[in-house]
């Protein structure tokens, strides 16, 4: 089973890829549509977690416990960049309110501009982003998998 080298790689790296040539490296890596498509997925769903810092990490030790495409993987991980991050985790701890029943009005208190009041107002806000940021990297992951499974499979015919 051919295994994709650093040589694969982008010269800019895989982060700096936009979707459209993410998918093109995917269809350039000889794996089945079946792996490469589980492998992107689950980097996906690191990728939108809520464990900052660590999604490269995790990302690499997926791959090697799950014997997933590295390369694969670290594209779909790196969906979240430093160009991405604002809006992903916007849109995660806004969904993480909304599952926590939590009002966005209790935590901004834009009179108290102070360190103390703009900590209160992150604490406040942890619990959403958590749980919102889980429950979009799963939930990212489960759709995503299908999706980009018969994407593959009818590209490659």
């Amino acid at each position: 089973m051919p295994r994709a080298t650093r040589g694969d790689l982008p010269p800019g790296g895989i982060s700096t890829l936009p979707l459209k040539e993410r998918i093109q490296l995917l269809l350039s890596i000889r794996e089945s549509p079946r792996k490469l498509a589980i492998s992107f997925s689950i980097g996906v769903s690191i990728g939108l977690s809520p464990l900052l810092g660590l999604h490269t990490l995790m990302g690499i030790g997926a791959a090697y416990l799950l014997r997933l495409n590295w390369l694969a993987t670290l594209s779909g991980v790196y969906v979240t960049n430093p160009w991405t991050a604002l809006p992903i985790y916007t849109f995660s701890t806004w969904v993480g309110l909304l599952l926590t029943r939590r009002q966005l009005s209790e935590a901004l208190q834009l009179g108290d501009l102070s360190l103390p009041g703009l900590l209160s107002t992150m604490g406040y806000l942890v619990v959403p982003f958590v749980v919102g940021s889980t429950a979009v990297s799963i939930a990212a992951g489960l759709a995503l998998y299908p999706l980009l499974y018969r994407l593959l499979r009818g590209l490659r015919r």
